[in-house]
Parts: C-alpha cells; structure tokens; sequence
C-alpha cells in the first residue's frame, strides 16, 4: 500500500515537487551546499544529471544550466517553472 502512495506521488512532478519541499525544508541543506561549494557557479557551466523537477536551476545562471532525468513529464515541468 505506501508503494503504490509513493508511485502515485511521484507520477506527478508537482506534487512531489511540493512534498520534497515540505521534507527537505525547501532543499535548504543542497542548496547551502551549492553556494558554499560552487561560489561562482553562475559563471560556470553545470550538468545536472537526475534533475527531476529542476528545483537547484535557478542556482545557476540560465545558459549555463543543463540538466538531465530520464522522466519526461519532471523536465517539462522543469521547463514550465523555469
């Protein structure tokens, strides 16, 4: 039964979107992790492989982001937030 819940949840890219959110309290931890290690990330060019939804893109600067999932239904909706 929480297999089936947790594959319905993420069948659908904003609504994992918003529980990832609520778990990881905004990705507040990845996010510090990205600014203290990449200082200059917006001058570099950055891969993203796994990127789901693209929640760290706005992080970098828009052409110099490219990120990748297999899931095609997390990179339109990428695409629709960014």
């Amino acid at each position: 039964m929480l297999n089936t819940l947790l594959n319905r949840l993420v069948a659908h890219p904003g609504i994992y979107t918003l529980a990832a959110k609520i778990v990881t309290a905004n990705y507040r931890g990845a996010k510090r992790l990205v600014r203290s290690e990449l200082p200059d990330a917006p001058s570099r060019t950055v891969l993203d492989l796994g990127c789901g939804t693209a929640i760290l893109a706005p992080l970098f600067h828009e052409k110099s982001y490219v990120g990748i999932d297999t899931d095609m239904r997390y990179l339109a909706f990428a695409r629709r937030r960014n």
